[in-house]
């Protein structure tokens, strides 16, 4: 039927059958490699637009149509049956799988029953195993559905229930929707083909063996309506109507291409054939719908996105014929039927192996060379063109920086001229200004032309000209780096110099990681469920130590479920086939992970940490170690042991330490003198982290040993700071031996709430000696918090 109506417009509704052998007494069929399925569509985007399933539901109905009226049924209809087309045929679908496929003509009433699959089946067939054109219009609506809502509703029941809600449904077609999210009813145009397939006839009455082309007419126009295209004018023209390519949107297009291109590696069986189809039943389709090999079936690609997706689809792919069957030699004899040349292990000339194809192959083998080269070429050109503009913007902005420069000296020479006679504050301070303007603009240059030079010496690709022209521009970074590290030091208090990093990083905690903080709501989670204090500390007659082991393994044992709940590929790995002993480092974690971050927020986890200390005590006793068969505890990850482990405490030793890691006061500055401060804290970081980066230990790791220094030095800010400035006022205004009237700091035992009596001096003591006491131990409080703990 479909070779009689042979057009230059007609639109195959199956994939395209090429040849049919045998080879060492096995089978095989090729046909034409296809995209994604529609499943897998599915899969990866959820539920689809209204618009778009009803695009692609006038296209299934149409393809069917097509198979219907050359006597055969589908049988089988579902989204994994149906699949996109391939490069710039992405936006056409057709119909594979014809496993289930039987013709009506024949007269063996058992070659045309069938299982099927009952998701996507109707309840004729179900009851009567029977396949009609009409069931193949039932798993059509059904695959819509599923489309639109996500999931059929019967697809949980077993297979009699799916069957007895199906009929339910055929009565009241809200129970298709019922209990889908955000869906209250079933869409209009599912309820119009619902209605067409309950009272149109799809059946010649006069010939039972034609289509009813008006039905499958109405059904089509109200699908293509719907989704805002034009509908098919005359039924008779039916069978010869293309539509236009569906344009996917962007989103789904990206999909489309990945997956393609996974279908494209994973086109082969491990037999060679290719799977698009299965099925002998398949190449019986296929030979009822054969062409004419001289004619060309071609198909509509139309639109910009379709232009997009097949440029994609041709630079990161190869053209369909190499993933087709064959050997490791396929390319080769591919290439050599297009060059018409003799394959020379097997001595058959290249014409022989031409015959076996059809000629549109060529013309798409010889398009796809010619597209690819041209894409090559048009992208050498765009690529040097950008080279060149790129080159003549750095030359303008080398330019730029160099008048920038030259000016900030001359103002520079001028400010110092009328300024240095000047001895007020503000003179100082703007001349202070002027020198770090021109400072920056100096770098800002230099900065400039080194990264020219560079990307130059590059372009060039001779190793010996790279090396000349990087070892000057190199040795200038080196001495504007030293010189920015001076100017840094220049301005620097000398107090904070003289404070020892080295030890107290060994008592500062090192900042969660967004890992880290995962692990912490696992823990703070199984705390606040864990009965670990009402369980042990009661008086029962069991033993305390089994009690305390058996609390401690109900602890990792929900850790362990709240890892699966998270994520169920690495809870898989955490549990099976595992005891508590083989995951003591991942218990070790999240127990340590805890205890840090009580030390750097102690306004945290107020009820839980007592719980998890008490817990971890009682684990390090030798009766619980023994039942236990693991330690809970480990020792705190500091920022000295993590520069300690990977060779790099010279970090700790670094002048530009203190700048790096220092809070920034704002007091009643300006917000020049801040933005100042800022600039140079966050210079200081990138040159401490760029000197001592290594293999053993990254940038960012050394970045965030300088945040958690910081994180501390944020703490003594905002704790230890305010009492020395309350021992500054209490020195200041207050005098032991003496006293003005009305400012005594005397108290009466039962005036003003004072329990005790103490005179003026006693009381000024008494109140220096608390502020100061309070003072030392906000300044160690990291320390004397690691070592109690």
């Amino acid at each position: 039927h479909l070779s009689g109506q042979n057009k230059q417009d007609f639109t195959l509704p199956i994939s395209r059958f090429y040849h049919a052998g045998e080879h060492q007494g096995r089978a095989y069929l090729c046909t034409e490699l296809l995209g994604p399925s529609l499943k897998q569509v599915l899969e990866a985007r959820g539920r689809l637009d209204e618009a778009l399933v009803y695009g692609l539901g006038a296209r299934l109905v149409l393809n069917l149509f097509k198979v219907h009226s050359c006597g055969w049924v589908h049988g089988s209809v579902s989204p994994e049956k149906i699949l996109v087309g391939r490069g710039e045929d992405c936006g056409n679908i057709y119909l594979v799988g014809l496993s289930q496929a039987a013709s009506l003509a024949s007269s063996d009433e058992e070659g045309r029953q069938s299982t099927g699959l009952p998701y996507y089946s109707d309840v004729t067939r179900l009851r009567t195993k029977q396949l009609t054109r009409v069931g193949d219009l039932w798993s059509a609506f059904y695959t819509m559905l599923e489309c639109l809502v996500g999931e059929l509703p019967w697809k949980a029941l077993a297979a009699d229930q799916g069957t007895e809600m199906k009929e339910q449904c055929l009565k009241n077609p809200a129970l298709y929707v019922k209990g889908i999210d955000n869906v209250n009813a079933l869409p209009q145009g599912l309820a119009s083909f619902h209605d067409f397939l309950k009272n149109l006839e799809f059946t010649n009455r006069g010939n039972p063996e034609e289509c009813n082309t008006f039905s499958y007419n109405a059904v089509v126009n109200k699908l293509l309506q719907l989704a805002g295209e034009a509908g098919i004018g005359n039924p008779a023209e039916m069978y010869h109507f293309r539509p236009d390519q569906i344009q996917w949107p962007v989103s789904i297009a990206s999909t489309l291409t990945e997956l393609s291109k996974m279908a494209g590696s994973k086109s082969q069986s491990p037999n060679g054939t290719q799977q698009n189809g299965d099925t002998p039943t398949a190449k019986e389709v296929a030979d009822a719908t054969a062409v004419d090999g001289e004619a060309k079936l071609t198909r509509k690609g139309s639109g910009m996105l379709s232009g997009l997706v097949q440029t994609l689809s041709a630079c990161l792919t190869p053209p369909s014929v190499f993933n087709g069957p064959g050997t490791e030699n396929g390319p080769k004899v591919a290439l050599n039927a297009v060059l018409d040349e003799p394959n020379l292990e097997d001595g058959e000339p290249g014409d022989a192996v031409m015959a076996n194809a059809q000629e549109s192959d060529t013309t798409l083998i010889a398009e796809t060379f010619y597209r690819e080269q041209k894409a090559r070429i048009e992208a050498e050109v765009q690529a040097k063109d950008k080279e060149q503009r790129l080159r003549v913007a750095q030359t303008q902005l080398i330019e730029y920086a160099s008048q920038q420069a030259r000016d900030a000296a001359h103002l520079k020479e001028q400010g110092r001229t009328v300024l240095d006679k000047a001895s007020d504050a503000e003179s100082a301070k703007l001349l202070s200004m002027i020198e770090q303007h021109e400072l920056e603009a100096t770098a800002f240059h230099r900065q400039q032309r080194s990264d020219f030079e560079k990307s130059a010496a590059s372009a060039s690709g001779g190793e010996q000209n790279e090396e000349a022209r990087t070892k000057e521009p190199e040795t200038d970074v080196g001495q504007n780096e030293r010189m920015e590290g001076e100017s840094l030091m220049a301005d620097y208090s000398s107090s904070t110099l003289t404070d020892d990093y080295l030890e107290r990083a060994k008592h500062i905690p090192l900042r969660l990681s967004l890992t880290d903080r995962r692990l912490l709501r696992l823990l703070e989670a199984a705390l606040n469920v864990s009965e670990y204090t009402d369980r042990v500390d009661v008086v029962s007659y069991r033993s305390k130590h089994h009690r305390i082991n058996q609390q401690l393994r109900d602890m990792c044992s929900i850790l362990c479920g709240l890892v699966v709940a998270q994520n169920y590929k690495k809870g898989k790995e955490l549990i099976e086939g595992k005891e508590f002993k083989d995951n003591v480092e991942f218990f070790q974690d999240v127990f340590e992970i805890g205890r840090r971050h009580k030390i750097l927020n102690p306004e945290k986890m107020r009820s839980e940490y007592g719980k998890l200390l008490y817990m971890l005590m009682d684990s390090q006793l030798g009766e619980v170690q023994n039942l236990l068969e693991f330690k809970c505890v480990r020792d705190l990850r500091t920022v000295y042991s993590l520069l300690a482990e990977r060779g790099a405490t010279g970090v700790l030793e670094d002048q530009l330490i203190g700048i790096a890691t220092e809070e920034i006061k704002v007091g009643s500055r300006t917000r020049y003198e801040i933005q100042n401060d800022i600039r140079k804290k966050e210079k200081a970081r990138e040159m401490i982290a760029r000197k001592y980066a290594s293999r053993q230990i990254s940038k960012d790791e050394i970045l965030n040993c300088l945040y958690s220094i910081g994180d501390n030095n944020s703490y003594l800010l905002y704790n230890r700071d305010p009492i020395d400035k309350m021992i500054g006022f209490l020195n200041t205004y207050f005098k032991p031996d003496e006293y003005e009237e009305s400012f005594s700091l005397a108290i009466t035992g039962g005036v003003g709430g004072a329990r005790l009596s103490h005179s003026h001096k006693r009381q000024y003591t008494f109140v220096l000696q608390s502020l100061t006491l309070w003072r030392e131990i906000s300044h160690d409080m990291y320390k004397l918090w690691h070592l109690a703990e």
